[in-house]
């Protein structure tokens, strides 16, 4: 994923992440699909937005901060809990029809919210913009 362009814009109602991508994109439908219409609750949706042809999705950050910032001191309990949101999309995705190779994994775009300490990843539908099993192993 490190092909993508990925940009923050602030906004009076809220943090957006956008994410260009290639030009002839390759599109998952069916991810497309289950994440707007069915959001699994670790994925942060998206709204597609083309600009002549164009394509970029938009991912609205709500009350969340980027794993990566996020505050290091925690109790035991508050640690497994953030282990086990974290490890949930590798889990539950294909239950979700989700390939968790199109999960973005890095720490700065993973996010935590900051009143529960849910993690919430970014999920790219472009079949051209997969991890590889050793860049998710590092």
């Amino acid at each position: 994923m490190k092909e993508l362009e990925f940009t923050l814009q602030s906004s009076l109602e809220a943090n957006y992440l956008n994410i260009g991508l290639p030009a002839p994109a390759a599109l998952d439908e069916i991810a497309i699909r289950v994440i707007q219409e069915d959001c699994p609750d670790f994925l942060i949706p998206f709204r597609m937005v083309d600009v002549n042809g164009s394509i970029s999705l938009k991912y609205q950050l709500m009350n969340t901060v980027a794993f990566s910032y996020y505050d290091k001191a925690l109790s035991k309990g508050e640690f497994i809990d953030l282990y086990l949101n974290l490890m949930a999309p590798f889990i539950q995705g294909k239950d979700w029809f989700l390939d968790y190779h199109n999960l973005c994994i890095d720490m700065h775009y993973v996010f935590v919210n900051k009143m529960s300490g849910k993690a919430y990843f970014i999920y790219v539908p472009e079949l051209s913009c997969q991890n590889s099993d050793e860049e998710i192993l590092q």
